[in-house]
């Protein structure tokens, strides 16, 4: 006999083994994440339990003390301190009750909705003065685990321009060729993703499916920087078919974004070896642009990167 039609859209019974493989992808997208965090400052992976109550909206402030955050909400939020020297605050949210970030700058507001997780991180051992300079936040992109390719081609995009009526301004990677949107868009097709794309490029259902997970828009705002990307579940690629989808938002001051242009071992006197590294990449960015000129690419000259102090 047929079997009911569960949670995940799919019956019970014979798909009990695809609906585990979307539940693996959603949790292994956020343990991704934290672990992006963590294997670049020797940290822990995310831990702590599902909580089904974790409902209203929770604000996290940029320079904000990691203990004091934690103390806020003990019920909500996991105090981690490594011997590192790193501080983590850690949420996590259960399926049946997303929950809603509201991120803060001074008069910045960030509000993020759907969100699966949380992290934020503080530098205590050499930038303690400085607080919480990274939130790392997992989100859906609706309410329920799948979702239209299509879809969530338009949700995306939304997102992505609600960012830019509330202020913030589309930035182009340091040492990448400073290209017009559609231009940007088909240069990172050929080349590399790392290059990012621009929010003002909306792509067409086709060229969506060509972007490749963890590619990144960036923006800046009042001195703070945004990452935005997704990752989508590849078993799942059938346009005719629902996929899955998980989106992470990374907010850093100026600072943390500038010691994250050193080298690792160079973050403590990263004042003193950013001017070389900016030099670097200035030579680099120039020497594509004049490649790409040549080639009939239009280069944004009038593009400025955004400051990295502040």
């Amino acid at each position: 006999m047929m079997g009911q039609v569960g949670k995940w859209g799919f019956r019970d019974g014979a798909d009990d083994g695809r609906r585990l493989l979307l539940c693996c992808f959603i949790s292994v997208v956020a343990l991704l994440t934290a672990c992006d965090v963590s294997s670049r400052r020797d940290a822990a992976s995310v831990s702590g339990k599902d909580q089904a109550n974790m409902n209203g909206t929770m604000t996290v402030r940029l320079g904000e003390q990691a203990k004091s955050l934690a103390a806020r909400d003990p019920s909500r939020l996991k105090f981690d301190a490594q011997p590192a020297g790193l501080d983590f605050v850690r949420a996590k949210w259960s399926e049946s009750g997303l929950g809603t970030v509201e991120i803060q700058h001074g008069p910045l507001r960030l509000r993020l909705e759907r969100v699966l997780t949380l992290d934020a991180t503080q530098d205590a051992a050499s930038f303690g003065d400085e607080g919480i300079t990274e939130i790392d936040v997992n989100m859906q992109l609706a309410d329920q685990d799948l979702i239209a390719h299509d879809e969530a081609r338009l949700r995306y995009w939304a997102l992505l321009k609600s960012f830019k009526s509330g202020g913030w301004h589309s930035t182009i990677e340091r040492g990448m060729p400073r290209l017009s949107a559609k231009e940007r868009f088909a240069y990172t097709m050929s080349h590399s993703s790392s290059m990012g794309l621009d929010a003002d490029h909306e792509p067409t259902l086709a060229e969506w499916m060509r972007i490749a997970s963890q590619t990144p828009w960036g923006f800046w705002r009042d001195g703070v920087y945004l990452e935005v990307s997704f990752m989508r579940e590849h078993t799942l690629l059938d346009v005719t078919k629902p996929g899955a989808y998980v989106v992470t938002a990374r907010v850093r001051t100026a600072r943390e974004e500038a010691r994250s242009l050193v080298e690792p071992g160079d973050r403590d006197r990263w004042q003193e070896t950013l001017p070389g590294v900016l030099v670097q990449l200035n030579q680099l960015r120039a020497k594509k642009e004049q490649e790409l000129g040549v080639r009939g690419y239009v280069i944004l000259k009038d593009y400025q990167d955004p400051p990295l102090l502040n």
